[in-house]
């Protein structure tokens, strides 16, 4: 059973390999469908919030991509509970053929979900230009985006959220990746990864 395993995790740890390389791999990588994705690190972040790792949390990076192809975010009158998010990333070695690399961190299965999905080959696609929400102590509380008309979206805590806010910048472009922390129920904290004003 034992040998059973190792080979299990042996066999897991070689798909990883096969579909991210770099310096560092994304936490939890649902799948990829294309080329290998090259991990690259944000060039402009802000965040997290909260800015200290909330006490039991794992810290996660899935790096820079180019457009969000879907999102969803599981949550509760409490708090947020996970996201998944789908990019469509041409960090590839020929930088021509796109992949799609889905992530999913905190928990995402649950009654109380919103997922949307954009056209990725829309070129005035900015499918959210800005984050917020608030967080206590034991992390977010509720999180909010906003897309590139200024509509802001809203789920965990808001009808009682805590009293520390936060929001990232105004123009810098719109978000192309996430990092922060989560426990084994919830996610805890979140920073986002922007493409930088378009010229």
């Amino acid at each position: 059973m034992a040998s059973i395993r190792m080979l299990l995790l042996v066999v897991l740890a070689a798909s990883v390999a096969n579909t991210v390389y770099g310096t560092r791999a994304p936490s939890r990588m649902l799948r990829v469908e294309g080329p290998p994705v090259r991990y690259q690190d944000c060039k402009l972040k802000f965040g997290p919030w909260p800015p200290n790792l909330p006490k039991g949390s794992t810290a996660w990076s899935d790096g820079q991509h180019a457009n969000m192809s879907s999102f969803l975010i599981s949550f509760t009158p409490k708090g947020v509970k996970g996201i998944e998010t789908e990019w469509v990333s041409f960090l590839t070695k020929d930088k021509k053929t796109p992949s799609y690399a889905k992530f999913a961190h905190g928990t995402i299965t649950g009654r109380m979900k919103s997922k949307t999905v954009w056209r990725v080959n829309d070129p005035n696609n900015m499918p959210y230009v800005r984050v917020g929400g608030t967080y206590n102590r034991y992390g977010l509380d509720s999180i909010s985006f906003f897309d590139s008309n200024e509509n802001q979206y809203i789920w965990g805590d808001f009808e009682n959220p805590a009293s520390t806010h936060f929001f990232s910048p105004k123009n810098k472009g719109y978000v192309v990746g996430f990092f922060g922390a989560n426990n084994k129920t919830h996610l805890t904290q979140i920073g986002v990864c922007m493409s930088g004003p378009r010229r």
